[in-house]
């Protein structure tokens, strides 16, 4: 036993060498309730330890799609909803818009200064789904509505459905320390126990070093217990190697030397770079070109995160 504990150490460093620490970002936290018969809300939460982090993106890429979808039901749309948080003067004639279906970056009511962007093509959202592959919503780097509020959350949206649960998975840029962090995380919350991704041992929506943890104190026969994955009885070696390929990488996003994000050369990258960037997506092609940072021939969203990631003076 303590030589198999010492490999499955050993290929653990491994992994953790690949990428950084997840930093700040600390879960994914679905918060549900219902506010009338039939009906459940699920408020989705980006979960930081240090109140100086900043929400700055949700999205999804070629790479990494976002999808958000209800299990046996559909989204609640109010008639005078939108995709973003509702006006706080409607909420008074019209209560159930409280609980309408919306995006956002930090805040659950529009008093008149919603930060929040959305990046074309905006595919709105179906009867059950909210599905993209190059798009999402953002604020800038200077807009504090992406601040964690005293519990160190900062809500990215809403979701109001008859159905039996919820889930998601998606792209997710955030500001720690001053540098820019972005990886692929996922939730759900259903009437159904357990975690949502094989691995995530703490239920925190994110499968990172606590996990392995908690897995190494449960290792051997340990019927019914979360690091059980694979439910046979006995926390072992498939029960590790289901955890490492669950995996949730953060890392950080490029900036510097490279990334050239200052789309009109005036030596700042700022809201008239973002504003050639919006008014050029899909093809990179004539003035377009200067648009695509990442060179692969298209102005979308990952142009979008690294332009937010090299946002202010150009070094």
């Amino acid at each position: 036993m303590k030589v198999r504990t010492l490999n499955l150490l050993a290929g653990a460093g491994a992994l953790f060498a690949v990428g950084p620490a997840i930093a700040t970002l600390t879960g994914i936290v679905v918060v549900a309730e219902e506010p009338e018969p039939g009906l459940t809300t699920h408020r989705v939460y980006a979960q930081f330890s240090e109140p100086d982090d900043l929400l700055v993106a949700v999205g999804g890429t070629a790479a990494t799609p976002l999808q958000i979808s209800v299990t046996g039901g559909t989204f609640y749309q109010h008639a005078f909803g939108n995709d973003v948080a509702p006006l706080a003067a409607l909420i008074g004639p019209f209560p159930s818009l409280a609980w309408d279906t919306f995006i956002t970056i930090g805040i659950e009511t529009n008093e008149g200064l919603d930060s929040t962007l959305l990046l074309p093509p905006w595919p709105g959202f179906e009867a059950a789904t909210l599905s993209m592959t190059n798009a999402g919503w953002f604020i800038t780097p200077v807009d504090a509505q992406g601040a964690p509020d005293n519990d160190g959350r900062v809500l990215l949206g809403q979701f109001t459905s008859d159905g039996s649960g919820i889930e998601g998975s998606f792209l997710i840029q955030f500001v720690t320390g001053g540098v820019h962090m972005q990886g692929a995380v996922g939730f759900c919350h259903s009437n159904q126990e357990g975690p949502c991704l094989e691995g995530d041992v703490d239920g925190d929506n994110l499968v990172t070093i606590d996990d392995f943890l908690a897995l190494l104190a449960d290792w051997g026969s340990c019927k019914g217990c979360p690091a059980d994955i694979d439910g046979d009885g006995t926390v072992g070696i498939n029960d590790f190697l289901t955890l490492l390929g669950n995996w949730t990488t953060i890392s950080p996003v490029p900036t510097g030397d490279g990334v050239d994000a200052d789309l009109n050369g005036d030596g700042v990258v700022n809201v008239m770079d973002l504003l050639i960037l919006l008014g050029c997506h899909g093809p990179a092609i004539d003035d377009c070109v200067v648009a695509d940072i990442d060179g692969d021939g298209a102005v979308g969203a990952t142009d979008l995160l690294l332009l937010i990631a090299n946002w202010g003076p150009v070094l």
